[in-house]
């Protein structure tokens, strides 16, 4: 292993001749904007490594090597001990979770064999998360096993463990022995890391009186909880740590939140770097909402940016300027150009960047983004992201996705929290959805995906804005989450931001035309034996997803916000994958498991590593992601775009469509008597329904009473109403009759009228079930009734499982023996009424 204060090569101190450092300064720089152009200029992505400004090691300060299986008296592992004082505060006291655990506290690791299954218990006995999932450190380890630094000779690690009742915490460091600062003005703290962040915080701390009083500066700030960190990072210390003759250093982390394990932070090629005169650094990743990584031809897309830039110069930066560019095929187009006016030195800013301006997305296929600092001294290129425009389909619709279209295995979107912790059957308690709870495959349980239109929309050939045609969704695969033999019925949902004035936010159904939508596993999901024969992984088009057309198709409006998604509408073991953000799964046939791989480590998925989900949202307009546990009602919003969803939205011109023109009559003007409504649901008195040509749909005809009566007539003919087939709606509080329109190839014209009924017996008719819910019996007793009924007990297909001939007279016994868990509707009727009650089987 190379801990260095010099990247991966050795420095002897000396005091460089500024003028002399300032020249090689320039030539580096020189020959970086040069590389940067080739390889665009090639087509390819820049190979980013953190920022190009972070590597230049011409004016390292101190350097050393660090062997992990061997004492070293240039650096030394500590922790805080009671009575220390960091910044004139009281530290907090680094804790063991108990006696004789080495868990939290730095290593050293020799090679990322030492991490595997195998030999990780014998090297590190009670290393945290070996007691979790020792193929995670291997996997992390691969992350440091790499051609972008040292560390194949080894690194350092501290593995982030606190226990359940909170007694542990972490405050531990790296001590590296004092470097001169004589003649210093500004110096840099930069190493290689992997930093896997949850609720911990990372500093260097500082001291310029032998270590008498410790004053510090936090680093990583701004990486979004469940997100990483991964290459060449740079923190450009306060002017106060080079006041004196000689700096102490020490590189810490602190935690005190409890159940933070399985985050970790490992740590290689460690340099302190003088800075020179002019000098910009960027500092952690931003990434936006409006950045999505799939974007169809032709879609204006806003541009939303921010970037922490910190002028880690001597000189104050004037005319400062941050450039972004469009680069398709080898040429660059500027996107945006933002003025920073002039950034004094060591000033810190968050820049939150907003602009007219759109992502272009005409030409088809890979397109990068390239930001560039400039100022009157100064041009440095940093951040290279992929995003694909994607061309009409053959089905006339574009894909617009978060996701960057690379399935991997092992991946699925369970995110959420239960408020009343788990217990599986092995007493492990969780406090996370996870393959061991159930809550994921509740009935009820949504997610949703945020997307945000731009200023316009495209129209097609006859000046009509695109609507929205459907939607897709990429199963997991993973044998512990998806039984890929069982059907799951969905609910495909949309509904937009209508947020108001007053401050509150409303969400507004956008209709589909599908209520409720059935997957083929056999022709869906993606068998995991299947995908393992590929290595664990597919790229786009090479796997199958739930691809559901709507009959429906709402306008594509403008500066609109989205939410797409789905709502199980009955238990079932279904997820989304999510996206792969800057590793991929790779299964080893001779070792039998699978490990995490960068892609930056593969020259064929190397593409995939510049993406927009690396850091967190800073300038979203409303949460990225909503989850919904429907066990105890607690949603789960967050804006981390680490791990997206694959949930995409199908958009384009409008397909041909056929309407369904609706006119509602009531008695007295009482609309309360019911209503009309499409298949999702949405009214249709007085307006009318958009159904592609060749579609089928069919619309409810819902009495909202007890005492409603309805006609109904269908391009002047009259439909003898006692015939339509009918369904519970709104879990069982209104039944629902449906008239079926089978592929509409013309325009219909559709009247009902609503009325009081005369001596209606469903407003007499009671019905009690107990208990409810039931596991294997359930009593039935009805009132306001006489002489016999048929009883049907109903599932939430529609599908009627058990069914028979009853005395309305006498109490009635259900049979609820091997019936599957979940939500039924008990139907009782006769040619005078209909009752329906909800009944819960567990």
């Amino acid at each position: 292993m190379v801990l260095s204060f010099a990247l991966c090569a050795t420095f002897a101190f000396a005091q460089t001749n500024r003028v002399v450092g300032q020249a090689k300064i320039d030539d580096n720089r020189q020959k970086a904007s040069q590389s940067v152009t080739a390889s665009l200029q090639n087509g390819a992505a820049v190979d980013y490594k953190g920022s190009i400004f972070t590597k230049d090691d011409t004016l390292a300060l101190f350097d050393f090597s660090m062997a992990p299986d061997a004492a070293n008296a240039n650096y030394s592992f500590g922790t805080v001990a009671t009575g220390d004082v960091i910044g004139g505060q009281a530290a907090t006291v680094h804790a063991q979770p108990f006696a004789g655990a080495t868990w939290h506290r730095w290593v050293g690791v020799d090679s990322v064999s030492l991490l595997d299954e195998q030999g990780m218990e014998s090297v590190y006995p009670d290393l945290g998360f070996v007691y979790g999932n020792p193929r995670y450190l291997y996997s992390a380890g691969n992350r440091m096993d790499t051609d972008y630094c040292s560390s194949l000779n080894g690194w350092v690690m501290l593995e982030m463990w606190s226990t359940e009742d909170g007694s542990g915490s972490i405050n531990a460091y790296i001590a590296l022995n004092a470097i001169p600062t004589t003649d210093v003005e500004l110096f840099s703290v930069r190493f290689f890391q992997y930093l896997y962040h949850f609720a911990e915080s990372t500093y260097v701390d500082y001291s310029t009186d032998g270590g008498a009083t410790w004053n510090t500066t936090q680093i990583n700030t701004n990486i979004a909880v469940n997100n990483d960190s991964w290459g060449y990072a740079r923190f450009t210390m306060p002017s106060a740590a080079a006041a004196g003759s000689s700096v102490l250093l020490r590189i810490r982390v602190q935690s005190t939140y409890n159940r933070g394990y399985g985050y970790l932070w490992m740590l290689d090629d460690v340099a302190v770097t003088k800075n020179v005169d002019d000098q910009f650094t960027k500092s952690d990743q931003y990434w936006l909402a409006g950045a999505y990584q799939q974007m169809p031809q032709g879609l204006s897309l806003p541009v939303e940016w921010a970037s922490r830039i910190i002028n880690s110069g001597i000189n104050a930066q004037t005319n400062s300027q941050l450039k972004l560019d469009n680069v398709y095929q080898g040429t660059a187009t500027n996107i945006h150009t933002w003025n920073l006016g002039t950034v004094p030195s060591e000033q810190d800013s968050v820049y939150d960047l907003s602009t007219t301006a759109s992502f272009p997305t005409s030409n088809a296929g890979d397109n990068f983004v390239t930001a560039t600092l400039t100022s009157d001294n100064l041009t440095v290129a940093y951040d290279t992201v992929l995003y694909m425009v994607n061309t009409l389909g053959a089905d006339g619709s574009y894909t617009w996705a978060r996701d960057n279209g690379f399935l991997n295995a092992k991946h699925s979107f369970l995110f959420g929290f239960d408020s009343s912790t788990y217990v599986d059957d092995e007493g492990n308690t969780s406090h996370y959805i996870t393959e061991n709870s159930p809550y994921y495959t509740n009935q009820g349980h949504s997610v949703y995906a945020l997307y945000e239109t731009g200023s316009t929309v495209p129209t097609d050939g006859n000046g009509r804005p695109w609507v929205i045609r459907g939607v897709e969704y990429v199963v997991a695969v993973d044998e512990d989450v998806v039984n890929s033999s069982t059907p799951a019925q969905i609910a495909p949902a949309i509904v937009r931001d209508s947020s108001t004035n007053d401050g509150y936010v409303r969400f507004l159904p956008v209709s589909t035309g599908i209520s409720s939508y059935t997957t083929n596993p056999a022709t869906e999901y993606n068998d995991p034996a299947e995908m393992r024969d590929f290595g664990y992984y597919q790229q786009s088009d090479g796997y199958n997803t739930v691809r559901i057309d709507f009959s429906t198709q709402a306008e594509l409006m403008p500066n609109q916000l989205y939410h797409v998604g789905y709502e199980l509408l009955a238990d079932a073991r279904f997820a989304v994958a999510h996206t792969p953000y800057n590793t991929y799964t790779q299964w080893n046939e001779e070792n039998q498991r699978y490990s995490y791989v960068p892609f930056r480590n593969n020259a064929q998925l190397k593409k995939y590593a510049y993406n927009f989900t690396y850091g967190m949202s800073r300038l979203a307009k409303g949460s990225d992601v909503l989850v919904y546990n429907p066990i105890d009602g607690y949603t789960w919003a967050g804006q981390s775009v680490a791990y997206y969803p694959m949930i995409r939205l199908l958009v384009g011109p409008r397909s041909s469509t056929k309407s369904i023109s609706v006119t509602c009559s009531f008695e007295d003007d009482d609309e309360e008597l019911g209503g009309v409504y499409s298949a999702d649901l949405q009214g249709l008195c007085g307006s009318t329904l958009d159904v592609v040509e060749g579609a089928s749909t069919r619309i409810y005809i819902i009495p909202e009473t007890e005492v409603s009566v309805f006609t109904l007539t269908v391009d002047g003919d009259e439909i003898d109403v006692t015939t339509l087939p009918s369904e519970p709606i709104n879990d069982g509080a209104y039944t629902g009759y449906y008239y079926e329109f089978n592929n509409v190839t013309a325009d219909h014209q559709v009247v009902a009228s609503f009325a009081v009924g005369i001596d209606d017996v469903a407003a007499r008719v009671r019905m009690n079930l107990q208990p409810n819910p039931a596991s294997s019996n359930v009593k039935l007793n009805i009132q306001g009734v006489t002489g016999y009924v048929n009883c049907a007990l109903i599932d939430m297909s529609g599908r009627v499982v058990r069914s028979s001939r009853i005395n309305a007279e006498t109490e009635n016994t259900i049979n609820l023996n091997g019936l599957a868990k979940g939500a039924y509707f008990v139907r009782i009727t006769n040619n005078d009424f209909t009752k329906v009650e909800r009944l819960i089987v567990r």
